[in-house]
């Protein structure tokens, strides 16, 4: 039994890994959907358009296709804000993942020598 402990932590841990769960935290934050996550990057500045006559119109227009293009430039920051966000959370999620599974395994490890120790003391 004592040689099959290894193996059933492993199952038990692949088991509780593949349970839904509560989300973890970060520091004393919980893990939540209710977190509100927010860019770094600025906002465009809304142009004011003023439209009197033909001319300024056209001026309106090229401020418009102006403001559009820094638009495009601002989604493209949020996405790649949120990208880089999303891979150093996960990242640091699976560090802390892997260091508390490592510890829960290796004091499994340390109290399975024990008993081995305490087994041959008794013979």
């Amino acid at each position: 039994m004592v040689r099959k402990l290894p193996t059933l932590i492993a199952a038990a841990l692949c088991g509780l890994a593949a349970t839904p769960a509560a989300g973890g935290s970060f520091a004393e934050t919980p893990v939540s959907a209710s977190l509100a996550w927010q860019s770094d990057c600025n906002a465009p500045v809304e142009p004011t358009l003023y439209l009197d006559d033909i001319e300024s119109y056209n001026r309106s227009l090229v401020q418009f296709n102006a403001y559009v293009t820094h638009v495009k430039n601002y989604i493209q920051c949020i996405q790649n804000d949120g990208k880089a966000d999303i891979d150093t959370l996960a990242a640091a999620v699976a560090r802390g993942m892997q260091a508390q599974q490592n510890a829960a395994i290796k004091a499994t490890e340390e109290l399975r020598t024990e008993l081995e120790v305490q087994r041959q003391l008794l013979r």
